[in-house]
């Protein structure tokens, strides 16, 4: 704000180039400048679900990587096709574990 005289002054709003010339310092209203909150840090859930997926790949690619080693050596070693089904569905229950806590994950976070 630059003062012209007693009566009238030029208005700026800081960061525009809007001006206003020349106004009546009677027709003006000053108010306390208005507290801000500090925002709370949102999240970024997208980098948080990238990496959520990632880990998941990692460990289930792991996973059935040692079992299908673990089951080629039981092969070996002449293990009945029941031990087979068991680390099968020890492969078929991690994954179904991970898909249901990534879809708890992100409900969680929406909510939050």
């Amino acid at each position: 704000m630059n003062v012209r005289s007693e009566s009238s002054v030029d208005l700026e709003l800081p960061g525009t180039y809007l001006t206003r010339f020349r106004q009546d310092v009677s027709t003006l209203k000053f108010v306390d400048e208005a507290v801000t909150k500090a925002l709370k840090p949102l999240r970024d859930t997208v980098a948080i679900s990238e990496r959520i997926a990632a880990v998941q790949r990692e460990n289930l690619q792991r996973l059935d990587d040692d079992i299908a080693v673990l089951t080629k050596y039981l092969k070996t070693e002449g293990a009945s096709k029941i031990v087979m089904r068991v680390l099968e569905t020890l492969s078929n229950e991690q994954h179904a574990s991970w898909l249901a806590a990534v879809e708890r994950i992100e409900e969680l976070m929406e909510k939050e």
